[in-house]
């Protein structure tokens, strides 16, 4: 036994002697007699360490027969037996103290019996209780531990499945968007092979961009604006000078994380299904905002809205999902599960438009400026910049 266990085991016993001690001098204040401190303290330490050392043996037996377990009967046979015995045995220890410290006054046996046994068996169930008690408290604490283990170990395969879910998921959309990219270098080719060239050189840096983040799962909003950039540099290109790009993200969204790869789905179909069914000019808008839990059991404190619109066709058959938006739809699953929100919608002025909501989280790097564009490749535009 641990020095801290036979320190609270004297200690037990020893209050048990202190709290009788006292009755007994209250019981002879009571009865007009005078006090008989010393020699309550005596008695009472003889009753009880006496049976500080019977229930060593008495945790034994408990440990033995848990009536926890299986077999019942048996074993509270077994405690009936061992309970009677060890009470029958306190007696006889008993009075064999009080013949050494008082011979001549010692009670007999038989007075000892009749004062004590009723007391002696249910002194005997109250250590086997807590004994008992403390049996069930380590098993509650060893079952805890062990579902605390199978939890950790639970979550840990989770994210596992969900980190190669979204490594899958990404792996789809890197050959989508290079198949897209080289489509679109294959087109100048037959107009203009300066464009073309430039256009493979900014492909080579984005292709660049994709491999530095292979194992990068998210990235503030700056570094997707770069990214987005880029391709949209691609896609002017490609169109020529009928596209326009407006960007309008305040400086403190900036920092916030997102997914990798998350503006380049999105403006690839306001490109494909906006622009590309659209005779003259167009603009693709991109903005970004922060906003209220969309409802009072929303996860998320705030919540930042990133919305990509374009000029196009007002027919419903434009709010299509392509591959890239539908894999962007599971990886924001994966990632964040309930707390996301994909939609495709068409405002009141005819623009289509991809709202992606994520709860806002931000990152360690914060920059002190704001993305507010509004451009073309040889033009810049003035006018309506809100999506």
């Amino acid at each position: 036994m641990p020095p801290r266990a036979i320190l609270v085991f004297f200690a037990l016993w020893t209050g048990l002697t202190l709290v009788f001690a006292g009755q007994s001098v209250l019981y002879d204040w009571a009865a007009g007699r005078p006090a008989r401190l010393l020699g309550a303290l005596l008695s009472s330490a003889m009753y009880w360490y006496l049976w500080g050392v019977l229930a060593v043996p008495i945790l034994v037996v408990s440990a033995r027969y848990p009536l926890a377990r299986g077999r019942r009967p048996l074993r509270l046979a077994a405690h009936g037996v061992a309970m009677i015995g060890v009470a029958l045995t306190h007696v006889a220890l008993r009075w064999l103290l009080e013949r050494s410290f008082w011979e001549r006054g010692a009670d007999t046996v038989q007075e000892i019996f009749v004062e004590q046994v009723h007391l002696n068996l249910l002194v005997y169930c109250a250590v086997v209780g807590a004994s008992h008690a403390r049996f069930l408290h380590q098993e509650a604490l060893r079952h805890a531990r062990a579902l605390g283990s199978l939890a950790i170990e639970a979550a840990r395969l989770e994210a596992s499945v969900a980190t190669s879910r979204m490594s899958a998921l990404r792996a789809q959309l890197q050959p989508h968007f290079l198949f897209n990219a080289l489509q679109a270098v294959s087109t100048l080719m037959r107009q203009d092979v300066g464009k073309a060239d430039r256009t493979l050189g900014q492909l080579s840096r984005l292709l660049r961009a994709v491999v530095d983040t292979t194992d990068t799962y998210e990235v503030p909003l700056r570094e997707e604006m770069r990214f987005a950039e880029d391709y949209l540099a691609i896609q002017s290109t490609r169109f020529g000078g009928r596209l326009l790009v407006d960007i309008r993200i305040p400086e403190d969204c900036l920092d916030a994380m997102v997914p990798t790869l998350v503006l380049q789905p999105l403006i690839e179909n306001a490109c494909v299904h906006g622009l590309g069914r659209w005779p003259g000019e167009g603009m693709i808008r991109v903005a970004a905002d922060m906003r209220a839990p969309r409802d009072s059991e929303a996860i998320a404190a705030t919540w930042l809205r990133i919305t990509v619109a374009n000029d196009g066709p007002p027919a419903a058959t434009d709010l299509r999902e392509g591959t890239g938006l539908k894999i962007t739809r599971e990886r924001l699953a994966a990632m964040y599960g309930p707390a996301q929100c994909l939609q495709i919608r068409q405002s009141s002025n005819g623009r289509t438009e991809v709202v992606v909501e994520l709860p806002l989280r931000r990152s360690s790097e914060v920059r002190p400026h704001a993305v507010v564009r509004t451009s073309r490749p040889a033009n810049t535009v003035v006018g309506d910049t809100h999506a």
